[in-house]
């Protein structure tokens, strides 16, 4: 019986060779499972683990810039795109009620959308991730927090024109923003809690807006005076 052309070995092949090709093929396999690893599968954005990861580097590189500046010491080029980040929390406005008036698919299609927009828009630098349910993150490396700010308006302008339909019924929804930057907070855990404040500060007002922890502060000192004043 003759040998099938597909079974016999190929002559031009060594040991070496096949080998080379397994832990290559190996390889691709853990850097694609990696990959995945820390990815959002709905959104395809990153996941918290490795938005945390990211934007903790970040920071960390941040300050050894800031030790610079204040030492006086001479920058590489690198370096002066480190002088800011911005971390932006956001998440959609009575989210729960989408879900409960269109269906869980619909809900999951408004995310897949946002997602999709965040994408398009997000630089090599920046990191935009979901939370999970319906809360996203974007950490903006190299801008302060008024650049961050008109992003964001830009960015919930682009939100607003997104037509997302399921089933043949449009599915409406707003979102709330809440920014802060290295203005504000020297570690990322400070400027994620910052953040998370910030965004409270929009839902409280109203929902469908943006806040600013920066505003937050000098609200809070301007109560403080007037409280000694009295």
């Amino acid at each position: 019986m003759q040998e099938s052309p597909r079974n016999r070995p190929r002559p031009d092949l060594t040991d070496v060779d096949i080998q080379e090709m397994s832990t290559f093929s190996s390889r691709e396999a853990l850097t694609k499972a990696e990959g995945l690893a820390v990815i959002d599968g709905l959104t395809g954005l990153q996941n918290v683990t490795e938005f945390s990861r990211r934007m903790s580097k970040a920071f960390e590189s941040f300050q050894l810039v800031k030790d610079k500046i204040e030492r006086g010491a001479k920058l590489r080029r690198g370096d002066k795109y480190l002088k800011a980040i911005s971390i932006v929390m956001f998440d959609i406005d009575d989210f729960k009620n989408i879900n409960e008036t269109y269906g869980h698919m619909a809900a999951n299609e408004v995310l897949k959308s946002i997602g999709g927009i965040l994408k398009l828009r997000e630089r090599e630098a920046d990191c935009a991730a979901r939370f999970g349910g319906d809360e996203f993150s974007i950490g903006f490396v190299g801008m302060t927090e008024e650049k961050t700010f008109h992003e964001i308006k830009e960015l919930k302008e682009a939100l607003k024109d997104l037509s997302v339909v399921y089933e043949g019924q449009r599915v409406p929804f707003t979102m709330s923003f809440g920014i802060t930057s290295t203005e504000n907070a020297s570690s990322f855990v400070t400027a994620m809690e910052q953040a998370d404040q910030a965004l409270k500060d929009a839902k409280s007002a109203g929902k469908n807006g943006i806040s600013r922890y920066s505003s937050i502060e000098k609200k809070a000192q301007k109560s403080s005076v007037f409280e000694l004043k009295d």
